[in-house]
C-alpha cells in the first residue's frame, strides 16, 4: 500500500509542473489583461484564477478577458482533470502488474519458513 502512495506521488510530480506552469501562465495574462484598478495586481489575478481552476468565477467585461476566460475555464479543470485521471490510472496499472508477482514471492517466502 504504502509503494502504491509513493509510486503516485513521484508520478504526480509532471502534473504539478504542468499544472503550476498554466496557472502562473494564466495568472500573467490576466494581469496583463485587467484595466480595472481594484482588480490589478498579482495576488488578485492568482486568487482569481485559482477560483477558475475549481469552478468558481465571476467573468469579465471586455472581449480579451472573456476568450482567456473561455480558453482557461476549459483548459485548467478539464485538460488536467484528464491528464491527472491518466496519471493515475497509468500508475495503478504499473502497481496491478506487479502484484502477482510480488503475491508469488510472498508465498515462497512463507513456504520456505
Amino acid at each position: 500500500m504504502i509503494s502504491l502512495l509513493v509510486e503516485v506521488l513521484i508520478d504526480m510530480i509532471p502534473f504539478f509542473i504542468v499544472l503550476m506552469t498554466a496557472l502562473a501562465g494564466f495568472t500573467i495574462s490576466y494581469c496583463l489583461l485587467q484595466t480595472d484598478p481594484e482588480k490589478t495586481g498579482i495576488t488578485y489575478a492568482f486568487t482569481h484564477n485559482y477560483r477558475l481552476m475549481y469552478g468558481d468565477f465571476e467573468p469579465d467585461s471586455s472581449p480579451a478577458n472573456w476568450i482567456l476566460f473561455m480558453f482557461s475555464s476549459l483548459l485548467m479543470p478539464l485538460v488536467m482533470l484528464n491528464m491527472l485521471i491518466a496519471i493515475m490510472s497509468d500508475t495503478y496499472a504499473r502497481v496491478m502488474g506487479e502484484i502477482v508477482p510480488s503475491d508469488y514471492r510472498e508465498l515462497n517466502s512463507m513456504i520456505l519458513e
